[in-house]
């Protein structure tokens, strides 16, 4: 399976300068590489991603445990007050 692209002047003149160089052995070459760093990045930050939001979701499973705690003791300040003034609930 081919595929073609097509690049900007300057992209295309730096492709060559590489290739000229003997930095690799063809534009193709060039291409393959680059384009295996960028989705090795992307696959990086997707993890990155996937680890700042695991820990937002810890961060925020704690503060709902907190509050949680809080309406208890509320919910318990709340029946001592209707017991002691015999109220209704």
């Amino acid at each position: 399976m081919g595929l073609h692209v097509s690049l900007p002047q300057q992209l295309e003149r730096l492709v060559h300068q590489e290739v000229e160089a003997g930095m690799y052995g063809s534009a193709s070459e060039l291409v393959r590489e680059a384009l295996r760093d960028f989705f090795d990045h992307l696959a990086g930050r997707e993890l990155a991603d996937m680890k700042e939001l695991r820990q937002e979701m810890q961060a925020r499973r704690q503060r709902a445990l907190n509050n949680l705690d809080r309406l208890q003791g509320v919910e318990e300040a709340f029946n001592e007050l209707s017991d002691k003034h015999e109220l209704e609930a």
